[in-house]
């Protein structure tokens, strides 16, 4: 019995100890300095990670109209592209002759309207339209006047 005894006091002791912890762990908030963390005397805020900034945009190859051909059979336009530098490497400036649906690099070209002098063409997804004026290239010359009915002799 006198074992029995030193146990039951024991888990008593041990209970009276879990109970009492307890009650002060409840009573933390009566701490005078946990008003330091509220009042936040330093201006801390909590860890935010930095705003992400887009990563911007290469810029875009400069194409320039030089001419619009239908002598293959087909419409062709005469392009100059003139990409811009890259790193470590100078710009470079590139003359082609494409059809519609052809691509070199990033251009391609959609529809050429000999008629109105322009030429659609998606360049690195921002589909563009050039004419001889917006281009910068000049105009070409109108065609030289040839032997007509009225002027033969």
């Amino acid at each position: 019995m006198k074992l029995s005894r030193r146990v039951m006091l024991a888990v008593l002791g041990s209970l009276v100890v879990c109970l009492v912890a307890g009650v002060q762990a409840s009573q933390g908030s009566r701490n005078p300095y946990h008003l330091i963390c509220k009042r936040n005397v330093f201006a801390l805020r909590a860890w935010a990670e930095p705003p992400v900034q887009p990563e911007p945009l290469p810029p875009l190859p400069k194409v320039l109209l030089n001419g619009i051909t239908t002598i293959l059979g087909d419409k062709r336009a005469l392009l100059e592209i003139k990409s811009p530098a890259g790193p470590g490497q100078p710009p470079k400036t590139e003359s082609c002759i494409l059809a519609e649906g052809q691509r070199v690099g990033p251009i391609e070209i959609l529809e050429v309207d000999e008629r109105a002098g322009c030429v659609t063409l998606n360049n690195s997804g921002t589909v563009m339209l050039l004419t001889f004026e917006r281009s910068g290239s000049p105009t070409p010359p109108p065609p030289s006047p040839g032997r007509t009915p009225a002027n033969a002799k």
